[in-house]
């Protein structure tokens, strides 16, 4: 068995690179989290990054390759026989198995997720996959890791979800939301953030004066502007760029023109 560090800016990055550059399946390997990094003071000072340890076969992966590679010249010189024959060009393209119906991808989606806490030896509890309006719910449920899970504000949890989106919509070959949550966490967050949001409303009226909030993910921006929007007394706006923007929140009389859409 071979151990590698791997050091990036995400999990799932880290984790998409590694399976592609090895050209391993998930069950080829184990991972470990060393450490799950942090973007440091204003996304300046202080950052660091993801660091990963994998542990798999070297002669398995080599073989992977191998065999890619040799799969990848018959295909060429198949390809290249018939166009010959036939003397123009032809467009080829994979064949596509993305048929599954909604129990299908529920299947593979709790079976994904187990993977991935297998891999990273995490004590899965009970996940359930339900599929609302054409999106999939996943929730880990009793899990003795739920706080590892999650990760310091959710980059962990967030970064599992997008490696999780990624996996399935790969499988599938067309675009597939999948959420992820632990114990109701997100729901709580949710209504933890939207508590905060009306506090902040009632005193931007009571006071005249705006709030600006702390750098928030987009999903987070995007509750509050939902929020925001139902009272015609306030508006809306953002500051900033990438993973710095802000939400402000200010009273109508007060806004100017030309305000930003949340994103």
């Amino acid at each position: 068995m071979k151990e590698t560090i791997v050091i990036g800016k995400s999990t799932s990055k880290i984790i998409s690179e590694f399976m592609k550059e090895h050209n391993l399946e998930l069950n080829d390997f184990k991972f470990e989290v060393v450490d799950e990094g942090s973007s440091g003071f204003m996304g300046l000072f202080g950052s660091k990054p993801t660091t990963i340890k994998f542990i798999y076969k070297e002669s398995k992966a080599y073989l992977r390759k191998s065999k890619a590679k040799s799969v990848e010249k018959t295909r060429v010189k198949r390809e290249k026989k018939i166009k010959n024959k036939i003397g123009k060009k032809i467009s080829f393209k994979k064949e596509s198995t993305a048929n599954s119906n909604p129990e299908d991808i529920i299947k593979m989606t709790k079976e994904f997720t187990q993977g991935i806490l297998a891999k990273m030896n995490i004590t899965s509890g009970d996940v359930e996959v339900i599929q609302d309006n054409g999106i999939y719910n996943v929730t880990i449920n009793n899990s003795k890791d739920a706080g590892f899970i999650i990760g310091k504000e959710a980059k962990l949890l967030d970064s599992f979800q997008h490696l999780l989106n990624q996996m399935v919509n790969k499988a599938e070959k067309k675009k597939i939301q999948v959420i992820i949550d632990v114990d109701g966490y997100r729901d709580r967050r949710r209504k933890a953030l939207l508590e905060k949001v009306d506090s902040i409303a009632k005193r931007v009226k009571d006071t005249g004066r705006s709030y600006t909030f702390e750098p928030l993910q987009a999903s987070n921006r995007k509750v509050i502007h939902q929020q925001i929007e139902k009272d015609n007394a306030l508006r809306i706006r953002t500051i900033g760029e990438g993973s710095r923007k802000r939400v402000v929140i200010l009273p109508a009389n007060k806004a100017k023109s030309g305000q930003k859409k949340v994103k």
